[in-house]
């Protein structure tokens, strides 16, 4: 059986790019990423039931794999979407050549041998595409073999936006806006930004260096040889060193700023805005038809304002999270990864890192960052020292069967499913689960807790926890954010809060079927889904 044989399920969308090095395969992930809101993953060298086996519900990823079998069978059994990059052979190789003179782990003899060509290919480039380098350039051609959706790096180069609209067309349809959000995200120079992708992985992000770089003996070999000489007939490539300059893709006609570098105020437009405005505000073009105001209701000022998640913590001040700070975090894995809580417990670690570096790693105008320095000082100055470690900890929330970052469309009147972990470092005699829909400034919409319901936690010990919560929306059409907090009754029956936690995705809420303002139908209970040990802890015992 072939791969991608059926189209895939969105809510379980999982896509592998399995082709040769240097052919365009980082970029396509990162378009992919951006296009489906699918968190990237990294996979080894080797395929194993292992690495299956860690590999989450929804993902994008890359590797330079052979197809084996068990690997292709895990592919058919798991509708796995399978793509495959090409790109011209001399550019192919030439772009490795380049590649290995700075990234030199793992080098086999021959690559070892390549490098005594120093900065430019000469009679090892020659041995090396005659021997070792057909094989590296026939594994793309091999998955294509077994099915893959091919995708050549020259297309993508050409134009970014209509070939993306080709890619998703054959996995799931995506809106256009969102397919120019990722096209422009991808731009070299947003995506070799801090936190993302190495400069030196898109070190020329052009074709037919070939024509110019590689000796006439080293062409001449190519262009007789298989797998080359296949590839060219398949993939319409030529030798002709006089051919036509490859076409450039005018990016400012996706950019909403049409490559002005100023607002009117004169602070200056960097390279991270025009993303926030597409990816962080899918209305915007409507709302802020004209990016570079600065007054009123402007782009500029939603840059400045406090994010929805800076309402659902008032023990910091609602500038230490603004809009901005928000879109930056939810852009960049590699912030998330290091303030896991930005709401609470890396408020101002998150906070101080933004002052000090996002200036430079995200090329923003100080005009929107020394708002947030004011309020992160006003904080310090009133002895605000941040959070400390808590006697439990919500570790992690899930709203199921929605990717993370994703925002969650929903109709009035469904119902969503929330799993969360708990973390206890101690005992609690009388402990409380609740969750809340805030929406931002205009503050709660909705909260209840275990106590509320009627439904009495058991105590807790030291321990790990994992429980559900269902809750019904029956609120108005608005957008939200949810939030969970662990608290305890303290001898009067007062609520104390332990500690919250706010989920990143923005739920949409749409239709008119409520039952009232202020109420939806909410269950609490341990995860009956959960392996033996783990429903046994949240009924109360711990691990």
């Amino acid at each position: 059986m072939a791969l991608n044989p059926a189209p895939p399920e969105p809510a379980s969308l999982k896509i592998m790019i399995l082709s040769t090095p240097k052919t365009g395969n980082t970029w396509l992930r990162w378009l992919l990423h951006y296009a489906y809101d699918l968190p990237i993953v990294e996979l080894p060298m080797e395929w194993s039931d292992t690495v299956a086996s860690h590999l989450p519900k929804r993902f994008v990823t890359h590797q330079h794999l052979t197809p084996e079998p068990a690997l292709v069978r895990w592919l058919q059994r798991n509708g796995v979407v399978v793509l495959t990059t090409v790109r011209h052979p001399g550019d192919t190789f030439l772009s490795l050549f380049h590649f290995l003179k700075w990234n030199r782990e793992h080098l086999d003899a021959a690559a070892e041998a390549l490098l005594k060509d120093a900065d430019h290919p000469g009679k090892q480039a020659l041995r090396y595409v005659q021997f070792p380098f057909p094989q590296i350039y026939a594994l793309s051609h091999a998955w294509a073999r077994l099915g893959a959706h091919v995708v050549r790096y020259e297309d993508l180069l050409a134009d970014p936006l209509a070939q993306l609209r080709v890619v998703t067309a054959r996995i799931a349809p995506v809106e256009e806006a969102r397919i120019a959000m990722a096209a422009l995200l991808c731009k070299p120079e947003y995506l070799t930004r801090p936190g993302l992708v190495d400069p030196r992985h898109l070190r020329t992000h052009t074709a037919r260096s070939w024509a110019r770089q590689l000796p006439a003996e080293v062409v001449e070999t190519m262009a007789r040889l298989e797998p080359y000489k296949s590839a060219c007939r398949m993939y319409s490539y030529d030798w002709d060193a006089a051919g036509p300059a490859p076409v450039e893709f005018d990016y400012d006609s996706i950019d909403p700023f049409h490559g002005r570098r100023w607002f009117d105020n004169g602070e200056p437009i960097g390279a991270s805005l025009a993303a926030i405005y597409l990816r962080d505000r899918e209305g915007g073009r409507e709302r802020w038809p004209d990016p570079t105001l600065t007054e009123g209701e402007s782009f500029w000022n939603w840059l400045r304002l406090p994010s929805v998640a800076a309402w659902m913590n008032t023990g910091y001040p609602p500038g230490t999270l603004t809009n901005l700070m928000w879109a930056v975090y939810t852009m960049r894995p590699d912030l998330q990864a290091a303030y896991k809580d930005p709401v609470d417990h890396d408020r101002m670690a998150f906070a101080a890192w933004f002052i000090s570096q996002a200036h430079t790693e995200n090329e923003l105008p100080w005009g929107l960052l020394g708002p947030v320095q004011e309020a992160y000082c006003d904080h310090l100055k009133s002895g605000g020292v941040g959070a400390q470690q808590p006697v439990a900890e919500i570790t992690s929330l899930e709203i199921i069967g929605v990717a993370h970052g994703a925002p969650l469309v929903v109709r009035c009147g469904s119902r969503l499913e929330i799993l969360l972990e708990l973390r206890l470092a101690g005992f609690i005699e009388r402990p409380v689960l609740g969750c809340t829909l805030s929406n931002g400034e205009r503050g709660v919409i909705f909260a209840t807790d275990s106590a509320r319901l009627g439904t009495p936690l058991p105590e807790l010990a030291a321990g790990s926890y994992r429980y559900r919560i269902g809750m019904v929306l029956t609120v108005p059409a608005q957008e939200c954010f949810l939030a969970v907090g662990i608290a305890c009754l303290d001898p009067e029956g007062n609520t104390v809060v332990i500690h919250r936690r706010v989920d990143h995705r923005r739920i949409v809420v749409e239709g008119d079927k409520t039952t009232g303002f202020a109420w939806c139908e909410v269950q609490v209970l341990p995860d009956a889904t959960a392996p033996d040990g783990q429903a046994r802890q949240a009924a109360g015992a711990a691990l």
